[in-house]
């Protein structure tokens, strides 16, 4: 059971995430959060003290979702390329449902630029999810006349399989794209995928 205190945290990360996917990092301010939560902005001042620290709290939060529920989506999958069909259908899953979702993970990626505790939130994402394709998707030893893992190696191509999927979605959100197009840009993907996996 939730203490008042953890109510009014929740309600407050709740409010700074239905605000961030609407208008960004840069075009919220407390003030803005404190009026969506409908609290006193002193409240943010009490359990976060700065926006950033706010921000951070709720990237610490998305960064733990993101990373727990693509673990359980791969785990469903039988071999590595089930796993990697797996992992790109999540991509364009969390596209097409959530994408409020992505849309905060993108700007946190770019404001990672310039604030070090972003930065350090999102490289470990990063990071943990090529460990997890290296593991999961890549985990064959590759033989010598693999086109790409013979010559690169599990974790140099898994951080590619993971820039291939996080590129296409800053781009499907940027353009909008429509159904059929990021339907064939997947296919595409995946196509690309497991040519650089074998």
């Amino acid at each position: 059971m939730n203490t008042p205190r953890e109510n009014s945290r929740d309600k407050i990360l709740d409010a700074a995430f239905r605000l961030l996917s609407k208008k960004g990092y840069a075009n919220v301010s407390m003030r803005d959060i404190a009026a969506e939560a409908q609290v006193a902005l002193g409240l943010l001042t009490y359990h976060f003290r700065t926006k950033e620290n706010l921000f951070t709290a709720l990237a610490s939060k998305l960064v733990s979702f993101c990373f727990d529920d693509v673990t359980l989506e791969m785990k469903k999958g039988k071999d590595e390329a089930e796993r990697m069909y797996l992992l790109s259908e999540y991509f364009e899953r969390i596209l097409k449902e959530r994408p409020d979702v992505m849309k905060i993970f993108l700007d946190f990626s770019i404001q990672a630029m310039w604030n070090r505790s972003f930065k350090f939130q999102v490289t470990y994402l990063f990071n943990k999810l090529a460990e997890l394709i290296r593991d999961d998707v890549l985990s064959k030893e590759p033989s010598e006349d693999s086109p790409v893992l013979g010559k690169y190696g599990a974790q140099a191509v898994s951080k590619v399989i993971l820039g291939s999927l996080y590129g296409t979605a800053f781009q499907v959100l940027l353009a909008g794209k429509d159904q059929k197009e990021l339907d064939e840009i997947f296919s595409l993907g995946n196509t690309l995928i497991e040519i650089c996996s074998k």
